[in-house]
C-alpha cells in the first residue's frame, strides 16, 4: 500500500487534505477503505520510506498529513540545523527555509491550534522552541551573509544563547547543555559568527572614529567646541564594550563541548587579539 502511495505522489488526493488547524481531514482516496486511524499510520510509513529514500520533502509531507508533528518537527529541526551556514546550495536552503516558515505561521502561531495540542499531548513541546530558534538563528546567518553585523549582533544578543557577562557563564553553559542536538551540533557556527559580528562591528567604530577626529578637530579650531573630548569618549566606551563581549564570549567557548576541531578556538583568539 505504501508503494502505491508513493510512486504516483498523489498525496493529498489519496491520504487527505489538513484543515486550517493541521488536523486531517478524511476526504482521501484511501479512507473510502481504512478507518482514519489505519490512514495515519498508512502515511506515517510511507514518510519513513520516503526518509529512506532521502526523499525528505515527501517525508515532511506525509508526516503532517499522518499527524505525526513531533516527527515532522524533528525532521525540520535536523535540515534547518544542516543548513544554517549559508552555502552554494541556497535553493535547498531557502526551499526549507521558507516551508518551516509557513509551518510556522499557519500552524504555530495562533495559540492551542491542533498541532500544539498534539505536542502538549506527547510531551515534545521543546521541539517547538528548538523549531522556532533556529528559524531565528537561520535569519542570524543571514544577516551575518549580507555583512549586517550590528543587527546580527542584536539578534543573537536578544535570543540570549550567549552570555553577556562574566557572571552570565555558568548559567549559559547549563543552558547549553539544555538545548538540543539540532542547536550543539552548530553551535560553533554561531558562536564563530557572533566573534566575527563583535570583531567587524570593533573595526567598523574604529575606523569611523578615526574620520570623526579629524572633522572635530577641524571643527574645534575654527569654533572652540569640546566636542572631540565628548566623541572620542562614546566612541571608546562602545569599543570597550564590544572588546568585554569579545573576552567572554571566548570564555565561554572554551568552556563547552563544541562539535569542532581546535582551528575554531584559535580563530576565537585571534579575532579577540586584534580587537585592540
Amino acid at each position: 500500500i505504501c508503494r502505491l502511495l508513493l510512486d504516483p505522489r498523489a498525496y493529498q488526493s489519496l491520504g487527505g487534505t489538513l484543515a486550517a488547524d493541521g488536523s486531517r481531514l478524511a476526504n482521501g482516496a484511501l479512507d473510502s477503505y481504512f478507518q482514519k486511524g489505519a490512514v495515519s499510520n498508512i502515511l506515517y510509513h510511507a514518510a519513513e520510506y520516503s526518509i529512506k529514500e532521502g526523499k525528505l520533502a515527501d517525508a515532511a509531507e506525509l508526516l503532517s498529513l499522518a499527524g505525526r508533528y513531533s516527527d515532522l518537527l524533528s525532521l525540520l529541526n535536523r535540515r534547518l540545523s544542516s543548513l544554517l551556514v549559508v552555502t552554494d546550495d541556497v535553493h535547498e536552503r531557502m526551499f526549507w527555509r521558507q516551508a518551516s516558515e509557513q509551518f510556522l505561521k499557519r500552524y504555530l502561531s495562533k495559540g492551542q491550534m491542533h498541532v500544539i495540542q498534539v505536542l502538549e499531548k506527547e510531551r515534545q513541546l521543546p521541539l517547538g522552541n528548538t523549531f522556532q530558534m533556529l528559524l531565528n538563528l537561520m535569519e542570524f546567518f543571514d544577516r551575518c551573509e549580507d555583512g549586517k553585523w550590528e543587527s546580527a549582533w542584536e539578534l543573537i544578543d536578544h535570543l540570549d544563547v550567549i552570555p553577556k557577562m562574566q557572571q552570565d557563564i555558568p548559567p549559559k553553559i547549563e543552558s547549553f547543555t539544555s538545548q538540543s542536538l539540532s542547536i550543539q551540533n552548530v553551535f560553533h557556527h554561531i558562536l564563530s559568527k557572533a566573534m566575527q559580528s563583535l570583531y567587524q562591528q570593533y573595526c567598523q567604530l574604529k575606523q569611523s572614529n578615526v574620520g570623526t577626529k579629524a572633522m572635530t578637530t577641524q571643527q574645534q579650531i575654527t569654533t572652540g567646541t569640546l566636542t572631540l573630548s565628548v566623541v572620542e569618549g562614546t566612541v571608546e566606551q562602545k569599543l570597550q564594550q564590544l572588546k568585554h563581549r569579545a573576552r567572554v564570549l571566548t570564555t565561554f567557548a572554551g568552556l563547552i563541548p563544541l562539535h569542532c576541531d581546535d582551528t575554531f578556538k584559535v580563530e576565537m583568539g585571534r579575532l579577540e587579539a586584534f580587537m585592540v
